[in-house]
C-alpha cells in the first residue's frame, strides 16, 4: 500500500473518532486540535505532520522526526509532493500548491526533535508539532490513530467554513450592471485571508467557460484547466492565467490577470517574454 491509498483509508474512518477518545492522552489531543485549528493558516506544518504520520504507519521502524535523506532519513518532501498534496487537493482539503517543504521554516536539513530551530510562526503551533512528532516517535502504534483524529477535526473545521451557493433559478431580473457591481463588490470585500487576487481569475475562467461553447471565434477550441495560482510562471509554464487552445493543441489566446495593479512597462515586458518563451 503506497502513501497516497493509506491517506484515502483512514480519511474514510476520520469522520468518526468517539472511540479514540482514551486511546490519546489529553495533552495530545489538545495539540492535535492546535493543527486541525490552523489547518489553512499554516499548512506547510499540516501538510507535513500529516505525510509524516502516514509514513509512519507504513513504516514504523522508521525514526520520522529525519525527514531528509542528507540527515540520514528519507525524502519527505517527495512523498508529499507525489502521494500527499495531490491526494488532499482531491479530497478538497486544505493544501499546499506542491508541497509543505517548500516552507522554509520546515526545509532545514535539522531533524524535528522538541528543539528543532525551524521559526514556526506561531509558537504554539510549532510545541504541538514537535511533541507530537516526538510522541508518534515513541508510540507507533499512536500514528494512524492521531492521524485520524487530525483529518476528522479538519474535515470538521473545512465543513464549517463552506458556504451553500444557492442556484439562481429565475435570472430574468439579472443585467450586466447588476453583475458588475457584484463582481467587483466581491473582488474588492476584504475576506481578511489571502487568495483574494485569484477571484477575478475565477470569475473571468468561469466567462471563458460560456465563450469557448457559444462564440464562433472559438469553435473547435478548448480552455485549459487553471493551474495553481500560487505557482509560479517558471514552475507553470503558462502564457496567462488562462490558455485557450485551437484544435490543433497551439497557444491561441492567453488572459493575464491583476488584481488592483496598474499596468506599466515592466508588465508588458514580462508578458512578452512568457509569449516568447
Amino acid at each position: 500500500m503506497n502513501h497516497k491509498y493509506k491517506l484515502l483509508r483512514v480519511y474514510k474512518q476520520a469522520t468518526n473518532a468517539e472511540d479514540l477518545q482514551s486511546e490519546i492522552p489529553d495533552t495530545y489531543k489538545d495539540f492535535i486540535s492546535k493543527i486541525a485549528n490552523n489547518c489553512t493558516r499554516l499548512k506547510g506544518v499540516y501538510t507535513v505532520l500529516i505525510t509524516l504520520l502516514v509514513h509512519k504507519t507504513l513504516n514504523p521502524d522508521q525514526d520520522i522526526r529525519f525527514h531528509q535523506a542528507q540527515i540520514g532519513g528519507f525524502s519527505g518532501r517527495n512523498i508529499d509532493k507525489q502521494y500527499i498534496t495531490p491526494t488532499l487537493q482531491e479530497l478538497g482539503l486544505p493544501a499546499m500548491a506542491e508541497s509543505g517543504w517548500l516552507t522554509r521554516s520546515l526545509e532545514q536539513p535539522k531533524p524535528y526533535t522538541l528543539d528543532y530551530p525551524g521559526k514556526i510562526g506561531n509558537k504554539s503551533v510549532k510545541e504541538a508539532f514537535l511533541n507530537l512528532i516526538d510522541w508518534v516517535q515513541k508510540n507507533p502504534d499512536k500514528a494512524e490513530l492521531a492521524l485520524r483524529m487530525l483529518l476528522g477535526q479538519v474535515i470538521q473545521n473545512t465543513n464549517f467554513t463552506k458556504i451553500k451557493i444557492t442556484k439562481i433559478e429565475n435570472n430574468a431580473r439579472l443585467n450586466i450592471k447588476l453583475i458588475v457591481d457584484g463582481l467587483e463588490e466581491h473582488f474588492n470585500f476584504n475576506y481578511k485571508t489571502h487568495g483574494a487576487s485569484k477571484l477575478p481569475v475565477l470569475a473571468f475562467y468561469a466567462i471563458y467557460q460560456i465563450l469557448i461553447e457559444e462564440v464562433e471565434r472559438y469553435k473547435l477550441c478548448t480552455l485549459k484547466k487553471l493551474a495553481s495560482h500560487t505557482a509560479s510562471d517558471l514552475t507553470s509554464r503558462s502564457a496567462g492565467d488562462i490558455e485557450v487552445f485551437d484544435k490543433n493543441n497551439n497557444l491561441f489566446e492567453a488572459v493575464e490577470i491583476k488584481h488592483g495593479k496598474k499596468i506599466d512597462i515592466q508588465m508588458i515586458r514580462i508578458v512578452k517574454e512568457k509569449i516568447v518563451k
